[in-house]
């Protein structure tokens, strides 16, 4: 037996609404990560949300640039580097820093390994 379901287009839009409200975020429970990079364990990456979707990534305690939250799910908070127009975003996983390569919004490089520190 099939169960069909029709939604109008405001409808699905407030249920796709409840269901991003809803669901708990990585970003809502974690306010900094601290990692080492790969490549010189010497350096320190930190990214801390310093306010609403406010967030702040550092290297070696210098800021390298604020972002902007755009994405948070269970696995991941995604940020977008503010007052660019291009495709520059940072993605803080639970043990990881990630980048996204220069021109592409599918592939990501890994920058450094840490942990959300609270």
């Amino acid at each position: 037996m099939r169960h069909v379901l029709f939604l109008s287009a405001a409808a699905a839009a407030a249920a796709a609404f409840l269901v991003v409200s809803a669901s708990p975020s990585l970003a809502a429970k974690s306010r900094v990560w601290v990692g080492r990079d790969l490549d010189n364990s010497k350096i320190v990456w930190t990214c801390t949300n310093v306010s609403g979707d406010d967030w702040k990534l550092k290297k070696n305690g210098e800021t390298v640039g604020e972002y902007e939250g755009v994405t948070s799910t269970d696995d991941f908070v995604e940020l977008q580097l503010k007052g660019s127009k291009e495709f520059d975003r940072v993605r803080l996983y639970k043990d990881k820093l990630a980048m996204n390569k220069e021109g592409s919004k599918t592939q990501w490089i890994q920058i450094a390994k840490g942990k959300w520190s609270d």
